[in-house]
């Protein structure tokens, strides 16, 4: 998460709440607590705008 909010310029707890709100998409491998997303998913959140 915390190189997610830093590709993303968040605080990570912003990227948690998004993720909550649906605002950025659930991540592609959860593996217990930790978790990843693509960089094509991150992208297209980026390319298409963010409305929060």
């Amino acid at each position: 998460m915390p190189e997610v909010a830093l590709y993303m310029g968040l605080h990570p707890q912003t990227a948690r709440d998004w993720v909550r709100k649906g605002i950025l998409p659930p991540p592609a491998i959860k593996v217990g607590r930790t978790v990843r997303w693509s960089r094509a998913q991150l992208e297209k959140v980026v390319a298409e705008g963010v409305s929060a």
